[in-house]
């Protein structure tokens, strides 16, 4: 199977490499700022570095859940993965919510997990873009015709807001979890389904 020839392509490379590098640091800086925000309202160090510590340890228990699931090969994976996130994530604002104040931390470090992430992604798109074999002609083939494959804005911001606002809510109504888990996972579903927003 003989390769395509992008050697005119070079301008659309350029546009999706510097997509890539501008969501990340666009995400890099609204995670700064509501952490900026979150370690204002709490007003102490050491606070700060718990609720915003044990959020991240929280994402990747999230994160591990959802991979778990994955690998057990499911049928329909993007509506099972978003079922089971979507409690997962409720479930672990729940048990690291302190209340208060903290929700705007919780949700800034979130974020900050959201916005390393991509940074990692578009590296790796970055590289994907000169590397040999399959995997670069695919990536060149996306950067040809839709640009760079990189996470949502609106799915970006839509999980720190949820995240802030369970961490809110939460803390001090613990009670409405199984609510908190249905909206969740009615947001997440939402969100697989809808197009993706550039």
């Amino acid at each position: 199977m003989g390769t395509c020839d992008y050697s005119d392509a070079r301008a659309e490379f350029s546009a999706s490499s510097r997509q890539s590098r501008d969501r990340a640091i666009l995400f890099a800086s609204i995670a700064g700022i509501v952490l900026l925000v979150g370690a204002f309202l709490i007003g102490d160090v050491v606070t700060f570095a718990a609720a915003a510590g044990t959020a991240l340890l929280a994402w990747a228990g999230v994160q591990l859940v959802g991979i778990g699931y994955l690998r057990t090969r499911p049928k329909n994976p993007a509506v099972g993965l978003s079922i089971v996130a979507g409690a997962a994530t409720v479930l672990a604002v729940l048990l690291i919510t302190p209340g208060g104040t903290a929700a705007v931390t919780i949700a800034g470090a979130w974020l900050a997990c959201g916005a390393a992430t991509e940074v990692l992604r578009g590296s790796q798109w970055r590289r994907a873009l000169t590397a040999e074999g399959t995997s670069g002609e695919v990536v060149r083939t996306l950067a040809v015709h839709t640009g760079y494959d990189g996470t949502p804005l609106v799915s970006f911001l839509s999980s720190g807001v949820l995240v802030g606002v369970w961490a809110a809510v939460l803390g001090a109504l613990p009670w409405l979890t199984p609510f908190a888990i249905l909206v969740h996972v009615a947001a997440a579903l939402g969100l697989s389904a809808s197009p993706r927003t550039r």
